[in-house]
């Protein structure tokens, strides 16, 4: 079983290395590749043809998709949330750091690699917003709002899926955290305020920390 266990980790902590390198690699990609002056203001944005593209596809800005994913941000907030306070609970009950679940540690260290990668995808740009919204150019790679609600939302679905008893009340918990997902990446997409390789980042860098994440939780 350990042997299993072991494997198992190993192969997650190989997964999330190979995703981390797709996601630098596409960071590389977008600072050297097709850059063009297509952005607001003359901002430089690499891969343009394929981000322009797309967003010419997309036709422009639809605010009802930004409101909605921007609602749906918050709802992940909230379950984040709402994980905190179960392992505040934890510890006041078993009245030891020690006793903490680990996959509780491991969530809490996830949500800290996602606050540090928004710090520093906010001071180092890799692209702007393909609009600008009032506040001048904004950094808009990797998607926030992707790599919030994929992170929070997938490890959310780990932990229901462990310690939700009843079947029907766990299918329930794992069907709205993935349409949560699937509504957020599809409705930034097409809200036009991101370029379609924001997304991708966002997707990329979530699910390497997901790979990280389970490997630390099943340790």
């Amino acid at each position: 079983m350990g042997n299993r266990s072991g494997k198992l980790k190993r192969t997650k902590l190989i997964k999330g290395t190979v995703l981390m390198a797709l996601f630098l690699l596409l960071i590389v990609a977008l600072k050297t590749v097709d850059v063009q002056p297509i952005g607001p203001h003359g901002s430089k944005v690499g891969l343009a043809a394929i981000n322009g593209a797309f967003r010419k596809l997309m036709g422009g800005m639809h605010m009802i998709w930004y409101d909605v994913t921007e609602a749906l941000g918050m709802a992940a907030i909230a379950v984040a949330c709402g994980f905190g306070l179960f392992g505040l609970w934890q510890l006041i009950k078993r009245r030891s750091l020690r006793r903490v679940d680990r996959d509780i540690y491991a969530l809490a260290g996830l949500y800290i690699a996602m606050g540090i990668a928004y710090v520093l995808f906010e001071k180092a740009v890799v692209n702007y917003r393909p609009v600008d919204m009032g506040a001048g150019l904004e950094p808009s790679f990797p998607s926030s709002h992707t790599v919030l609600t994929c992170c929070i939302m997938s490890s959310a679905i780990w932990q229901f899926k462990r310690r939700i008893k009843s079947e029907a009340l766990r299918g329930i918990a794992v069907m709205l955290c993935t349409a949560v997902m699937a509504v957020t990446i599809a409705g930034r997409m097409v809200s036009g305020v991101h370029w379609i390789t924001d997304i991708a980042g966002g997707v990329l860098l979530s699910a390497s920390l997901m790979e990280f994440y389970m490997a630390a939780a099943d340790s």
